[in-house]
């Protein structure tokens, strides 16, 4: 057994890749993300990366001798909603709900009375099995194309694959048997969040994603994990360890 605490998860699995290029033979690995002790074989991957949408300054007394460059970003979300939808129509996984696109970040403009000749928004790609992370972004930049917005765009910040763990594999039945026992879980569960199973599961080694907590905690200012909860994940792992012998 190798316990790994992998740094970096949050900006790409440095962590996590590094150690994929140097491990020795692994059999199978179990990512410990808050689950609430049920065991995951299905998440979302995801894609994030800068858009600065680019217009022409003027005085906002005169708008119409310049280019609003907060409008077309507003124009061009507008636009990526679409797109989303057409990901959700074309694009599905019996366990996840569909891809999505959403703007987090959004900064423009350098005084009050001008009209801004740059937006800047983060987007955030959230991606299921069998949408590519680099297909994803392909498709926002043509439809951004199509639209005849004029935008720069930034380096990839994450890019994360999804996970699609088999559940007949071993360290599924595994997992799934010690949190039937512990009784926190007799079925599969998903997430909407990225791990680096994903990373382990690309090396070739059957990767569930299992431990204690709430996602919906995490990065909150009252993020914890009960105590309870976590002496319970210790003999759900002692349980996987035994019966994967």
């Amino acid at each position: 057994m190798i316990f790994l605490g992998a740094a970096d998860e949050e900006r790409g699995g440095g962590g996590a890749k590094q150690f994929v290029r140097t491990a020795p033979e692994v059999e199978a690995a179990v990512v410990g993300e808050p689950t609430g002790l049920i065991p995951v074989v299905a998440h979302k991957g995801g894609i994030r990366w800068e858009i600065t949408f680019l217009g022409r300054s003027a005085h906002s007394s005169v708008p119409e001798h310049g280019v609003n460059a907060i409008r077309e970003a507003m124009r061009a979300i507008a636009a990526l909603e679409a797109l989303e939808g057409h990901f959700r129509a074309t694009t599905s996984h019996e366990m996840l709900t569909g891809p999505t696109i959403t703007p987090t970040m959004i900064r423009g403009g350098r005084a009050h009375n001008v009209i801004p000749d740059e937006c800047a928004v983060w987007i955030d790609v959230r991606t299921v099995p069998g949408l590519p992370e680099q297909e994803a972004k392909d498709r926002v930049i043509e439809a951004l194309e199509t639209m005849g917005v004029e935008a720069r765009h930034g380096p990839v910040l994450v890019s994360t694959p999804p996970l699609d763990t088999n559940p007949q594999e071993p360290i599924s039945q595994a997992c799934l048997a010690a949190c039937k026992k512990a009784g926190t879980a007799d079925r599969f569960g998903t997430l909407t969040g990225g791990t680096d199973a994903p990373i382990f599961a690309a090396a070739g080694w059957p990767s569930i994603v299992l431990g204690p907590g709430d996602l919906h905690r995490a990065h909150a200012v009252d993020e914890k994990v009960s105590l309870e909860e976590v002496l319970k994940a210790s003999g759900v792992y002692r349980d996987v360890i035994l019966n994967s012998r």
